[in-house]
C-alpha cells in the first residue's frame, strides 16, 4: 500500500513484480541493483543499503532485506524493511555543501594568510631597505660635507700658516669641530635620533650654522627665506637640510663653485627651495648616491626634485617643491 502510489504496485502481486516495479522509478546504480537482487537471492541471508525513488518528490529509503528462518534452520521466507531517510539524506547533503564551502573558504583564507605573510615579509623587507638607505644618505651627506669643508680648511691654513697662525689655528678649530659634528652625526643616524640642530631650532637657523661651516673655508652662500620661524615639522625641516647639505657639497666637490645662492619660499601650502652655484655644470646628469638621496628625501614627503645642469656659462641648479607641513600648536 505505501507503494501503490509510486510504482501502481498492488499488494497481491509477488515479490518478483514489486521488485521489477521498483527499478522503474529508482536510480539505475550499483547499490540499488544489489539491493533489488539481494530482495530476491535466495543466497543472501542479509543485505543492506539505500535507493532514491523518483516520484513526484524525491524519497530516500534505507533498506535491510534479511532471510526469516524456521527452528531447523531452513528459509521461510524474506524480511525487507523500507525506512524513509529523506529528511536525514537532505541534512546529509546540507551538510556535504556547507562542509565543501567550508572547505573552500578554509582554502581560500589559508591562500588569504599566505598572501598576508608574503605581504608582511615584503613590508619588513621594504623597511629594512628604507633603514638602510636613510642611513646611507645621512651619513653620505654628512661625510661629504666634513670632507669637502675640512678639505678647504685644510688648504686655507696651509696657505696662511706662515703669516697669520692665529687665522690657520682658528681653522684648525673649525675642521675640530666639523669632525666632532660629524661623529655626532654618525650616531644619531646609526640609532635613528633626531639631529639635535635640526630639532631644536628654526630651520633658518639650523641652515646658518650649517652655512657658516662652509663659510669659513672661503666659500660665499647668499641665502634667503621667507618662512621666518613658522612652525615646520621636524620631518620637513630634516629634508631641506639634508638637502642644502648635499647640494653644496656636490657644488664645491664636483663644481668647484665659489658662489651659492640658497632660496627658500612658501606658495600655496608647499616649499619652494632653490639651489643654484656657479660651478663648472656639466652637458649631462649622472644620478649617484648623493642626487638619489635627494630625489628620495623628497619623494617621502610627496614633493619632487629638478636638476638643472648648464654647461654654457656654467652652473647647476637643483629645485624642490614639497609640501609645507608645520607642528601642531599646543
Amino acid at each position: 500500500n505505501a507503494f501503490k502510489h509510486v510504482c501502481h504496485i498492488n499488494e497481491s502481486d509477488s515479490l518478483g513484480v514489486f521488485a521489477q516495479a521498483l527499478i522503474k522509478v529508482t536510480d539505475d546504480n550499483y547499490d540499488t541493483q544489489k539491493i533489488l537482487k539481494g530482495m530476491l537471492s535466495k543466497n543472501e541471508k542479509r543485505i543492506s543499503g539505500h535507493i532514491h525513488i523518483r516520484t513526484t518528490r524525491d524519497i530516500w529509503y534505507s533498506v535491510i532485506a534479511q532471510q526469516v528462518l524456521n527452528s531447523k534452520g531452513k528459509m521461510i521466507g524474506r524480511l525487507i524493511s523500507f525506512n524513509d531517510i529523506t529528511t536525514i539524506h537532505k541534512l546529509s547533503e546540507e551538510l556535504t555543501d556547507k562542509s565543501e564551502k567550508l572547505e573552500n573558504m578554509n582554502k581560500g583564507l589559508k591562500a588569504a594568510n599566505e598572501e598576508i605573510l608574503k605581504h608582511t615579509l615584503t613590508i619588513e623587507e621594504l623597511a629594512v631597505t628604507r633603514e638602510r638607505n636613510r642611513i646611507l644618505s645621512e651619513l653620505h651627506d654628512s661625510v661629504g660635507q666634513a670632507y669637502t669643508s675640512n678639505l678647504a680648511l685644510a688648504r686655507h691654513a696651509e696657505t696662511i700658516l706662515d703669516n697669520q697662525q692665529e687665522e690657520a689655528l682658528k681653522a684648525l678649530d673649525e675642521m675640530t669641530y666639523i669632525t666632532k659634528d660629524l661623529l655626532n652625526t654618525i650616531t644619531y643616524s646609526l640609532n635613528n635620533i633626531k639631529d639635535k640642530i635640526i630639532d631644536r631650532q628654526p630651520l633658518e637657523a639650523a641652515l646658518e650654522v650649517l652655512f657658516n661651516a662652509y663659510r669659513n673655508s672661503g666659500l660665499k652662500i647668499d641665502f634667503y627665506s621667507d618662512i621666518k620661524n613658522t612652525g615646520i615639522k621636524y620631518n620637513v625641516r630634516h629634508c631641506i637640510y639634508r638637502i642644502c647639505q648635499e647640494s653644496i657639497t656636490n657644488s664645491l666637490k664636483h663644481g668647484m663653485a665659489n658662489v651659492i645662492k640658497v632660496i627658500i619660499e612658501t606658495k600655496n601650502g608647499r616649499l619652494l627651495l632653490n639651489i643654484t652655484d656657479d660651478g663648472l655644470g656639466c652637458n649631462s646628469i649622472r644620478k649617484g648616491i648623493g642626487l638619489k638621496g635627494i630625489e628620495n628625501r623628497a619623494l617621502e614627503l610627496n614633493g619632487n626634485v629638478d636638476f638643472e645642469p648648464s654647461s654654457q656659462g656654467g652652473g647647476f641648479s637643483v629645485h624642490v617643491e614639497i609640501p609645507l607641513e608645520k607642528e601642531p600648536i599646543v
